[in-house]
This record gives structure tokens, sequence and C-alpha cells, in this order.
């Protein structure tokens, strides 16, 4: 055993592709709106692998930057929203598919095909949905395992869940253990992998990190593992404790996110938490980067953009929101080619 960080466990599951940019390029929005106008379906392969093999549009062993879609949730129709992430110049999305989301549960296998159609036809692709699934047992957790699947997408988002105070923390952990024990096993079946999303803040279970390493202790860890969100660590453990939960967690890290975190203090007010634009607060990311390279981590990383931005109007609102998003995603585009990962 060495002290190199290992991650092996956030490979895509088998028949997994996406669908190439036309020219070797990702078309613009304007151009691809056009083309799109015409195009009634769009292939993509099953869980089975039944299409032939198309090529990703990334380079194999990479991670993917794509978009949370939270933040053009404005853009309700699916060209459009595939439009603007080739605009901004995404490999793809962490498409919504939860409550209030672009797919919400109840339509997921009307819209969540449609939304990947589009989304492929523009040369990206889908890497993950983010969900509100929390166990095998609730109403839409199937049909949304089921229909991901069959698109070939090949992580969901779980996670951000809220502690009881009026019970003990081990204990809540310990009841959410066979939970995530037949979780894994539905993934199992439709070879789809979850990631738990870690917050910062009080009540979240996650927010220390060795809780989830506890809860999911004895889970199979192909099948549960981790959404990493390094500003949400970092709040909670700005000196150094983030570095000592990522190596705790680093071997089943699935996917991750990607903001940047601050405390900002204001007299008599005191302390406040924010969500500064990336590369702007205390996220060390060129060293969390490098800790990612050294754990071999390959799979995508989502980006997230909290922040509130000044405008005299809805239109300007949106327009410097895109500008904002752009900007950002650059900046963490070139972060991650410093760190050889793009």
């Amino acid at each position: 055993m060495t002290d190199k960080i290992r991650s092996n466990r956030n490979l895509p599951p088998a028949g997994y592709s996406g669908i190439p940019v036309p020219s070797g390029a990702a078309m613009s929005r304007r151009g691809f709106l056009s083309a799109a106008a015409g195009v009634s379906a769009v292939p993509f392969l099953s869980a089975a692998g039944s299409e032939p093999s198309i090529p990703r549009r990334f380079p194999t062993g990479k991670p993917p930057l794509v978009c949370f879609t939270k933040h053009l949730q404005f853009s309700r129709d699916f060209n459009e929203l595939a439009g603007f992430l080739v605009d901004l110049g995404f490999d793809g999305a962490d498409l919504t598919v939860r409550p209030k989301g672009h797919v919400p549960p109840e339509n997921v296998e009307r819209d969540l095909p449609k939304a990947t159609a589009a989304i492929r036809q523009a040369g990206l692709d889908v890497y993950m949905i983010t969900t509100d699934i929390e166990d095998a047992h609730g109403k839409y957790t199937e049909p949304i395992l089921k229909t991901a699947s069959a698109l070939g997408i090949p992580f969901y988002r779980i996670g951000g869940w809220m502690y009881r105070p009026d019970r003990g923390i081990l204990e809540q952990i310990e009841e959410y253990k066979p939970k995530m024990k037949e979780l894994a096993a539905m993934n199992a079946q439709y070879n789809i992998r979850a990631g738990y999303h870690n917050h910062s803040g009080p009540g979240y279970l996650g927010g220390p990190i060795w809780d989830i390493h506890e809860m999911l202790r004895e889970v199979d860890p192909e099948w549960i593992g981790y959404n990493f969100d390094a500003a949400h660590a970092v709040a909670e453990g700005s000196a150094g404790a983030w570095e000592t939960n990522f190596r705790l967690i680093a071997d089943r890290i699935k996917m991750a996110a990607a903001k940047d975190t601050a405390w900002i203090h204001e007299p008599g007010k005191g302390w406040r938490h924010e969500y500064p634009p990336v590369g702007e607060g205390m996220t060390d990311w060129p060293k969390v980067l490098r800790l990612f390279k050294e754990a071999g981590f390959t799979g995508p990383i989502s980006m997230h953009f909290e922040y509130e931005i000044p405008a005299d109007s809805e239109e300007d609102r949106r327009k410097k929101e895109l500008a904002a998003i752009q900007r950002d995603r650059e900046r963490f585009a070139q972060m991650m080619r410093d760190a050889g990962l793009r």
C-alpha cells in the first residue's frame, strides 16, 4: 500500500457513449437550433449497447466539464438548452431530474429521452443527472434509473439529506445503511452509479464527510460513491480537514462539483458563508485538481454558479449570468489543463 491516492471506481458503464461534434467543432447555438428544427429523433446507445459505438468528444480518460443545468433553468426548450451549453463551451450537462427541474420526475420517461437527444444532437452529452432520489422505494426511483440507464447516462447524484436534531447522529447513519444497500442493488440492476453530494452547514448528513464514509462503508463501492464538492468540504474544514477527508474517500469519488467558497465577516453582524466565482474564494483548486489527477479521476465535473449578480432587469441579469458562466468555465478549464486533466 502506498500513500498515492487511488480511484478506479468512477468509470462509466459499458455501452456509454456520446455523439461527436460535426466537423470536429461545436456548432453555434444559432446554427444548432436551425439544424435541429427538422430533427424528430436522435440515435443514442441503449444500456444493452445495440447501436454502433460513437466516440466521445472529450479525450479518453479526461474528466468532462459539464454545466449543472439548474443555472439555465430559464431555458425550458431542450434544443435551446443544448444550444446554450454549446455556446458556453461545456462538454455536456448535469441535467436536473427533480421537481421544478428540466425533467420533472413524473415526466422522466417522456422528457429525459427528449432532453438527452437534443443535447447529443448538439455534439454534447448528458454525463450525469441530479435527482432527489433517497432510496430504492421512492415513487420515481425506478423509472428514473431505468430511463437513464436505457439512455446510457452513467451517473446520478443523490444527497443533501438532513439530520433530525432530536435523535442521535450515529443512530441515524445506521438507519441509512440498509437503504443504501438496497439502492446499490437497484443501481447494479440498471448499470448506473450514484454519487452522494456533500453540503456544508448545520444539520447536513455529509457535511463532515466522515459520516458519508461511515454510511457507505459496507455498500458496494462500484454502485454508490461520492459527488465530491470541494467548496463545501473547504467550508467545513478549511485548515486542512478537507484534504484529509478527500484522501479518506478518494477511491470511490464518482463525480465532482466545481464552485468556490468564502467566509465573509461584517462588523456587527458576524460571519456568513458565500460562494464567489470559482478561483476567487478559499478553495485551493490547483491543489484539488492535482489530487484528482493523482487519484486517476475521470468522472464528470459539474460547474455550479451560486453567486448573485446585480442587474437592472431580468434580461440584463440573464445576459450577465451567461457571461459569468462562460468566464468561470474558461477559468476552470484552464485550471484543469494546468493540472493535466484536460
